[in-house]
């Protein structure tokens, strides 16, 4: 692929995948495995789109991207109702709620930031939440 090269944009988002996977010291077989390149600086923007794409699956898939994905969709039905008026889900407003959520985010850090045990404890509680909201009349 040849083009426009990579963005800084793209550079802070790829370091920042490949550091909560913890394979900084691969990067560049993950490159060369990914888009034949072995340099991040020589990939196209296109290039570094499909590549940061790859990535945050990989993030998604090994560090609870399902359990904040539930947690984000619980906080935007009724009773919550933390969207946009675009029906986005308000992540400021989410992130607000996580960080003072108890005892389950001990240490009052957004979404993002939980580490797996928290996850499930925060997707626990908001269920219970939310469920228990159903059967208030």
């Amino acid at each position: 692929m040849g083009g426009v090269k990579i963005n800084q944009s793209q550079i802070k988002r790829f370091w920042g995948l490949v550091n909560r996977l913890g394979w900084q010291s691969q990067y560049r077989e993950l490159l060369e495995a990914q888009t034949e390149k072995t340099s991040l600086r020589s990939l196209s923007m296109g290039e570094a789109q499909a590549v940061i794409q790859w990535l945050q699956k990989e993030v998604d898939s090994t560090t609870g991207g399902k359990q904040r994905k539930a947690i984000i969709h619980y906080l935007c039905l009724p009773p919550f109702l933390m969207v946009h008026e675009n029906d986005k889900p308000d992540m400021q407003r989410i992130n607000n709620f996580i960080r003072v959520i108890g005892s389950n985010n001990p240490r009052k850090v957004d979404l993002n930031y939980l580490d797996r045990s928290e996850l499930n404890r925060v997707l626990s509680q908001v269920k219970a939440m939310y469920e228990h909201e159903l059967t208030r009349d």
